[in-house]
């Protein structure tokens, strides 16, 4: 598994997970595949989940966060969306975790926890991922297929600390530009690749990739994202799950 962007070969699709061509098929790549979005806000990372055909469970610490990411989907008149998200506002992962323990929960074949980790006290990142990477599906290695590891995915997305993401996330974002309020984020908070690396490796994770996510210019009105894997210096991404000796 590797993160690409590959512009050769991206795929154009409009709002309803459609392909933007004449026969406007639907375009469900992640059609079967079970998803927990930790930490879902707004429901933007759930709802787009949902377009591209993915089963989602979205939960969010916030009870009146939540409540507005259920009026906006449901106004939204997506019927792709509709059945395909439940979320559950003032729910933890913690939560969560007894609750799929009382109800023989198979577990999760992604989980993701993005732009999350920044926001938990140090003292409590790890707990968080251990305890999310506990959902993800675990396979019986005898049970894999030809190219197929087994087993579920975390994806992770944070900030780096270094000076860099200090200028740009805090300086720039907060106190210049007031794209976020200031003190939105917390540089002592930020954590590199190899600190979360550590942190799962910990409880029997492996790292599949990491890759850095910068802005393409202009940098003003829409922020357009892509894929860098040499530049983690500030935003980046990365995937893992549990070594296969574990399985």
């Amino acid at each position: 598994m590797n993160f690409r962007d590959d512009s050769s070969n991206r795929i154009n699709y409009d709002s309803d997970g459609s392909i933007n061509d004449n026969f406007h098929r639907p375009y469900e790549p992640l059609k079967g595949l079970r998803v927990l979005d930790v930490g879902c806000g707004g429901g933007v990372l759930s709802e787009s989940l949902a377009n591209l055909g993915a089963d989602v469970v979205a939960i969010d610490p916030s009870v009146s966060i939540v409540e507005k990411a259920q009026d906006i989907s449901t106004s939204s008149n997506n019927h792709r969306c509709n059945g395909r998200v439940e979320y559950f506002g003032g729910t933890s992962v913690e939560d969560l975790v007894i609750k799929c323990k009382d109800n023989d929960d198979n577990g999760f074949d992604v989980v993701c926890v993005l732009e999350v980790i920044e926001h938990v006290s140090s003292e409590n990142q790890q707990g968080l991922l251990k305890a999310a990477s506990s959902l993800l599906r675990i396979s019986d290695k005898n049970e894999h297929k030809d190219g197929d590891e087994g087993g579920g995915i975390m994806f992770v997305s944070t900030i780096n600390r270094t000076p860099k993401s200090f200028a740009m996330t805090i300086l720039g974002a907060e106190c210049i530009m007031r794209y976020l309020p200031v003190g939105t984020h917390d540089w002592n908070k930020y954590l590199s690749p190899d600190e979360v690396s550590g942190m799962v490796k910990d409880f029997g994770m492996d790292v599949v990739d990491v890759s850095g996510m910068t802005l393409r210019p202009p940098f003003f009105n829409e922020m357009n994202w892509r894929l860098q894997a040499d530049d983690t210096d500030v935003n980046w991404i990365g995937a893992y799950s549990f070594s296969s000796c574990n399985n």
